[in-house]
């Protein structure tokens, strides 16, 4: 008998942590929701002002305009050079996005 007392006490803790784990999935899911995240400003990005204000300037205001850009593009904008480059794509990449083309 205390064999299966033993038995369910795992499993009650197995699946506690079972439900634990998921609920920390569903939290990091919605942090990193590309669809929502190409909704949002730059603001939420973090870049330099530099980056922001040159993509702002050519009327690039949501990180989803910003994905449908390419290297290129950035390049084309006064005062961006690859500083900015780089920045955008640091910033990016740790939503889980990129450039256009990289």
């Amino acid at each position: 008998m205390q064999d299966v007392e033993g038995l369910a006490k795992m499993l009650e803790n197995a699946a506690g942590a079972i439900r634990e784990l998921s609920q920390k999935v569903n939290a990091l899911q919605k942090i990193h929701d590309p669809d929502e995240t190409l909704e949002k400003g730059l603001c939420h990005l973090k870049l330099r002002p530099r980056s922001k204000n040159c993509l702002e300037y050519e009327g690039i205001i949501t990180v989803g305009q910003l994905t449908q850009a390419t290297a290129r593009d950035i390049l084309d904008i006064r005062n961006a050079g690859q500083v900015v480059i780089s920045d955008i794509r640091v910033q990016l990449g740790k939503a889980g996005l990129k450039l256009k083309g990289d």
